[in-house]
């Protein structure tokens, strides 16, 4: 298993080596998604700003939205979005509403714009891609930072990862990101620089369209320490079999087995999302959109 340490003091600026993960092209994310919303160009260097849509499934107004989408706003070199459910919707998983969609003018926490779809996560992606509710496709889409972990089978009923795997299937790579729930009191600032050095390590590939061509889909959870501090990162498969999660940073383990194991220990953890739930079939190729260079 490769590991990833983090030195004491995270920086929201610098690089971390995690391994670059290719999946497959589509997703099981309520049927096949129509590529409508036009396309930027593919032969930009990495100084282009990056469009990133944020969404998730606790809501617009939920705290670790806030944190991520500050985090990202910081940022000069990126163009955020933010599109997320009007309402809390936990634990939906991949699930869409038939029909049309509807948005409506919202703000974050932090006071910046977003819209809020009246819908499920995954029909985030359905009503800004196919129906063409956002003015340029994304490079990334990032879900979350949801309010407690998506780990181990819970994967499949989770909305922040049913909204990653919606963008897998439109060929957008995606990053569904959770922290371990810590009462009132979870600070979601660690999992947002979590987030901003996971971006700075794929951004060349994701602004070539290298990494889109095969989806990009990973799953992260953040542990939250009560004692000690996050003991690094490190990628782990995700487990077979639920089991409580009770993180002790103060572990000593070195080689966790799995994504509940490795959060366990204190670590955060990645792990390659697969592109639809257990026993469903991902959905077909969705195809390429004709490149926009001056978008």
């Amino acid at each position: 298993m490769r590991k990833f340490r983090l030195p004491a003091r995270v920086s929201s600026g610098s690089s971390c080596a995690l391994s670059l993960v290719l999946a497959g092209a589509a997703s099981a994310c309520g049927g096949k998604p129509t590529a409508s919303l036009v396309d930027h160009s593919c032969h930009a260097t990495a100084e282009r700003t990056m469009r990133v849509l944020v969404t998730n499934d606790d809501g617009y107004g939920a705290a670790g939205i806030d944190a991520l989408v500050e985090a990202l706003w910081a940022r000069p070199d990126i163009a955020v979005t933010v599109v997320a459910p009007a309402t809390n919707e936990s634990g939906t998983g991949g699930q869409t509403t038939d029909g049309p969609l509807s948005a409506a003018d919202a703000m974050t926490g932090g006071g910046r714009p977003a819209k809020a779809v009246a819908g499920y996560p995954a029909d985030c992606l359905a009503w800004a891609i196919d129906q063409q509710g956002i003015p340029a496709r994304p490079d990334l889409v990032i879900s979350g930072i949801n309010l407690g972990e998506n780990v181990g089978p819970g994967v499949d009923s989770s909305g922040t990862v049913g909204a990653a795997r919606a963008a897998a299937a439109r060929k957008i790579p995606a990053l569904a990101v959770s922290e371990v729930l810590a009462g009132a009191g979870t600070d979601f600032t660690a999992g947002a620089a979590l987030v901003m050095r996971w971006v700075d390590e794929h951004r060349s590939d994701i602004l070539a369209c290298t990494a889109s061509d095969s989806s990009l889909l990973e799953n992260l959870n953040i542990p939250s320490c009560t004692t000690g501090t996050i003991r690094g990162v490190v990628r782990a498969p995700i487990a077979d079999t639920s089991a409580d999660v009770q993180v002790d940073c103060t572990s000593t383990l070195t080689d966790p087995t799995d994504d509940i194991a490795a959060l366990n220990a204190g670590f955060a953890v990645l792990s390659t999302l697969p592109l639809a739930p257990s026993g469903e079939t991902p959905v077909a190729d969705a195809g390429t959109l004709p490149d926009d260079a001056g978008s």
